[in-house]
């Protein structure tokens, strides 16, 4: 939903039938509201159904993004992961979380499994599918990844593509990595609670909404004032 609201909405529906001539700058500012107000209603929403089917968000906000979690990190901090790596996890991941979740506990193939089980089972079942298709596929052409490396400068295993790098180039996106490695855990932290902390809030965990806030607005100050600023 929110890749409706911040590009489909916008380009396809907005661009395409209200406003041929809107400008990119009007793009952006439309699919912002657009996002805003999906994530509104979805709040809203969320409270009103109340627990009826927390068993079904949770399996589909968290179960089914346990296959395409790790994926989705080794796209930006490994050279050799490819889009056939990233389709085939995800592709792999529709099936298998049903068949852990639901259909193999049905039938006495496996014991029902907690939630934090099932997430790592998934994780680990889903890598023993898209890194060998990774392997066995071609990379992604090396002069996309050399764009990419010095548009990006991300952190991770670069090594092959960094060597094609201009040295000036590498030397600037090594000491903003850096920068970047240090602030890591807060960035992690900082997603997990924003991660969380809404789904919290549906749910009425309320012990779990002041920390999980406090530890938000915590490392948001920090990330904005040491990353975001720099």
């Amino acid at each position: 939903m929110g890749r409706f609201g911040c590009n489909e909405q916008p380009r396809d529906f907005y661009h395409h039938y209200i406003n041929p001539e809107a400008s990119e700058e009007k793009l952006v500012s439309v699919g912002r509201k657009s996002t805003i107000l999906i994530l509104i209603g979805s709040f809203i929403f969320g409270l009103i159904i109340g627990e009826e089917i927390t068993a079904w968000l949770i399996f589909a906000l968290w179960i089914m993004s346990a296959g395409v979690w790790l994926p989705n990190i080794l796209q930006v901090i490994w050279w050799r992961f490819n889009s056939w790596g990233f389709l085939s996890a995800w592709v792999a991941n529709l099936g298998l979380s049903w068949l852990v979740v639901w259909i193999l506990p049905r039938f006495g193939v496996i014991p029902e499994l907690p939630d934090y089980l099932q997430f790592w089972a998934l994780i680990i079942l889903n890598a023993m599918i898209y890194l060998p298709v990774t392997f066995l596929t071609k990379p992604e052409k090396i002069d996309h990844l050399v764009a990419y490396y010095v548009m990006s400068r991300p952190i991770g295993f670069w090594g092959p593509v960094r060597a094609l790098a201009k040295p000036d180039l590498v030397a600037e996106a090594k000491n903003e990595n850096r920068r970047d490695i240090l602030l890591l855990p807060f960035g992690c932290i900082w997603h997990f609670s924003l991660f969380t902390l809404w789904p919290c809030v549906i749910f009425k965990q309320w012990h779990f909404v002041i920390p999980l806030a406090i530890t938000l607005s915590l490392s948001g100050i920090i990330l904005w004032k040491f990353w975001y600023k720099n």
